[in-house]
């Protein structure tokens, strides 16, 4: 199988960066941190992220060990059109500890592809459960009306992340990995999950 979101393409134009998305979350520790969308420049830090996964996080999110990025992936992850392919990072003491991405096809541009990596000394903070939120909310209002993400079949967290964020889950197993389809749109288990994070 492709790894997730392996294969993305690059605009000519660099869009408009959307910086009214720039803000600080709260996690479930108590702690903040800043969430944003991804940007150009971000490619040293996110080669560094890489870097320091563990074996178990980098075969996660990458379905093998992989110990960096290269020049073009690099540019194919820092690059986007912030509409139709999009990422938020999650930013701690000045590095990328954790990235959420989407990525649709133009021959499906309402489905889009998501990924998620956080660092392994940032997990168990609610750092994915955040970046899912605000990915979730910025791909409905970019019309995209359903999240697709292949999951090793014992990546318990992320799946946990999924279903402790409110969504309704379809999935599917084959050959050790799951096919994991949910709706962007609002209901009341998500609005519910929302109200407690923000207590």
């Amino acid at each position: 199988m492709t790894p997730p979101l392996a294969n993305l393409t690059i605009e000519s134009t660099p869009p408009e960066y959307p910086a009214e998305w720039v803000g600080d979350a709260a996690l479930k520790d108590g702690g903040t941190m800043r969430i944003r969308p991804i940007a150009p420049e971000d490619g040293p830090a996110l080669r560094e992220m890489v870097r320091n996964l563990s074996s178990e996080s980098s075969y996660f999110r990458f379905f093998r060990v992989k110990r960096d990025l290269n020049d073009e992936e690099v540019r194919a992850f820092t690059q986007l059109d912030y509409s139709q392919n999009m990422a938020f990072v999650a930013v701690h003491e000045g590095a990328i500890v954790g990235v959420g991405r989407y990525s649709s096809a133009e021959t499906t541009p309402e489905v889009a592809e998501v990924a998620f990596a956080v660092a392994d000394d940032q997990q168990g903070r609610g750092v994915g459960t955040v970046l899912l939120n605000r990915l979730t909310v910025y791909a409905r209002a970019n019309g995209i009306t359903q999240f697709r993400a292949f999951l090793l079949a014992h990546n318990y967290a992320m799946m946990r992340v999924f279903r402790d964020a409110g969504f309704h889950l379809t999935r599917d197993l084959e050959e050790g990995v799951y096919t994991v389809d949910f709706p962007t749109e609002e209901s009341d288990e998500t609005r519910q999950v929302a109200a407690r994070n923000e207590q």
